[in-house]
This record gives structure tokens, sequence and C-alpha cells, in this order.
């Protein structure tokens, strides 16, 4: 981000930037904001000013750390482009929470074991429906084999069509991925 040459924080050093940012960061008041760059500066700057100043240089932090995190992530993650991307994302995403929010790191590790958790249950629930699905397809597929073969036995009957048809449409129900 480029200084205005009549802007308060072009009077100041990048240290008494840096020091500015921390103590409003920090929580101190504009004002007091205001009266140290006075200090520092000799002409005291505008409250509003300083507000504007404190949101864009959070913003300008952020997208530094961004950068900073990406230049790390493609540095240390494997050739997979994906793998890389999703790297990047997450440390983005950790520096944005932790500066935008005030959690600290074990705070931030914290939620992200938790999202983790959820989604291995998530991962789990339907590895257990597919497993459900797998046994459900072998056990239909074990009685239309047994039925195949007492037809071929040359059995007849009622009993034996209606098992034939209740067969058939539970085929057809898995075709369609119904569940019963």
């Amino acid at each position: 981000m480029k200084l205005r040459s009549d802007s308060f924080s072009a009077r100041l050093t990048a240290d008494q930037r840096d020091d500015i940012f921390a103590a409003l960061a920090g929580g101190i008041s504009i004002a007091e904001a205001c009266a140290r760059i006075k200090e520092l500066t000799g002409k005291k700057p505008s409250g509003s000013a300083v507000s504007v100043w404190l949101t864009r240089e959070g913003v300008r932090r952020r997208y530094e750390l961004s950068i900073v995190a990406a230049a790390q992530a493609s540095a240390s993650c494997p050739k997979d482009a994906d793998a890389q991307a999703r790297r990047a994302v997450a440390q983005a995403k950790f520096a944005a929470v932790h500066s935008a929010t005030g959690l600290s790191p074990e705070q931030v590790a914290q939620l992200e074991r938790n999202e983790i958790a959820r989604q291995r249950l998530e991962l789990d629930r339907e590895r257990h429906a597919t497993d459900q699905r797998v046994a459900r397809r072998d056990i239909t597929l074990d009685r239309a084999r047994l039925l195949l073969e007492r037809s071929r036995g040359g059995e007849t009957g009622a009993d034996l069509q209606a098992q034939i048809d209740l067969a058939l449409a539970e085929i057809q129900n898995l075709k369609h991925g119904g569940q019963q």
C-alpha cells in the first residue's frame, strides 16, 4: 500500500507504525493513539484518519500473512498442486481467524481438531452406509443365485414365483439406490 505524503503514517517510520498498530490492537483508544502520534510527529491526526488507517493496515497485514503462508505452503507441500492449495488455504485461514478474532493458536488448533473429528465422523457414517449397501447387495445376489438353482432344478410353484418377484424388486431397488 502506497503511503500518501500528507498522511500521518507517512511521517512515521515503519517501526513506529508497527508500534502504533500493536498498541491499537492491544486495546488503546483512538484518542490515545492520536496523542502518541502527535508526540512522534508533532502533528495530531484526526481520530477518523487513525481509524481508517487501522482498518486498512489490518487488511494489509492479513494479506501479507496470507502471502507468507502461501509461500511457506508452496515450499513445504508435496508436489501435488491440490495438496498445496489446500495447505495454503488452511494456513491463510488460520492466520485470518487468529488475527481477526483474537483467538490464541491453541484455541484455533482446538477448533480445527473439532472440525477434523466432525469430518471423520461423517466419513465413518458414509463408510458404514456403504458397507450396509454392499452387504445388502451380496445377500440379494446370493438369494437370486439360490432361486436360479431352484428354478433350474425344476422346482415350480407360486411360492418360488413370489420369491423371484421379491428378489427382482430388491434388485431394482438396489439399482436405483433405494434403501429399506
